[in-house]
């Protein structure tokens, strides 16, 4: 049995894995080569006009050295590509491909059956609570408090 002081970073962590899990399972169902960070990358970008290493960094809240994986990966099957930034030539600018921009959208039916599947037996109030208790403790440790 888990102790009580160590019992919300189990469930957050463990949860966080079997989610991933399913979605990669999801995606893999739907004949889809990406990870559940690719995804999330994708999504990213799918919304900006290219992104640096460091902004995608910040989003997804990973280290510069998994971002470079990703990037590496996701360009390497074609789904995205490094431009120069116009203001500054030194900068790579992470943008994607059309190739990428079709993967994400059947990404996008992936990932939202996955949510309508978490969904299932919550109530509207329910969802609102847990999402923003979700929302709230990201914060809380984005802050550092």
């Amino acid at each position: 049995m888990i102790e009580a002081e160590n019992r919300l970073i189990y469930l957050v962590t463990s949860t966080a894995r079997l989610l991933a899990n399913r979605l990669r399972d999801r995606l893999r169902a739907a004949g889809m080569e990406i990870t559940p960070s690719q995804v999330t990358m994708m999504f990213l970008l799918e919304k900006s006009q290219g992104l640096t290493m460091t902004e995608i960094s910040r989003a997804v809240v990973a280290d510069n050295a998994a971002v470079t994986r990703l990037v590496d990966r996701l360009e390497g099957a074609g789904l995205v590509k490094r431009t120069a930034d116009p203001a500054d030539r030194r900068v790579s600018m992470i943008v994607l491909t059309d190739r990428g921009r079709r993967e994400t959208k059947a990404a996008a039916k992936v990932v939202k059956a996955v949510n309508q599947e978490l969904w299932k037996g919550m109530t509207s109030a329910e969802l609102e609570v847990f999402a923003g208790s979700i929302i709230g403790l990201a914060a809380r440790l984005r802050d550092g408090d």
